[in-house]
């Protein structure tokens, strides 16, 4: 039993040491190539010229911004990924007048996301229109 468990390490330990050599034996060079074909011709007529009006509107002087005022922002930013409403899920949030309620599901986070600046969600749930109502996963 020893003799197996000392093979057994000794086979992870040179399969490691290969697999390390072998990732440090990669190129890094990167090559890229130019395009081959020369660039399209443009549709766009550059004879037009700009409007009189244009030409003669008094340049406006951008406002004096000075350099020593310097203000540090800070955003507080939140976010999930993958909200998926599952079959289960979905016939759960189901109101008696046929309509959907899922607030319940975001109460333990309510406060968190309110006091953020930014919360963003990944919402993978189909919306399909109301021909083929609501869907879960797996359809």
């Amino acid at each position: 039993m020893l003799d197996t468990l000392q093979r057994s390490k000794k086979f992870f330990l040179v399969c490691l040491i290969f697999l390390v050599l072998l990732t440090a034996c990669g190129n890094t060079d990167v090559k890229t190539s130019k395009a081959s074909l020369p660039p399209a011709e443009s549709n766009i007529d550059t004879s037009l010229k700009a409007p009189n009006w244009v030409e003669k509107s008094p340049i406006q002087q951008s406002p004096n911004f000075t350099e020593d005022k310097k203000v540090q922002s800070v955003v507080n930013l939140i976010a999930t990924g993958d909200n998926l409403y599952h079959d289960a899920v979905i016939k759960d949030g189901k109101q008696k007048d046929g309509s959907y309620d899922y607030n319940y599901i975001y109460e333990n986070i309510k406060k968190a996301v309110k006091s953020s600046d930014l919360a963003i969600v990944n919402q993978e749930t189909p919306i399909a229109g109301n021909n083929l109502k609501v869907q879960g996963y797996p359809t």
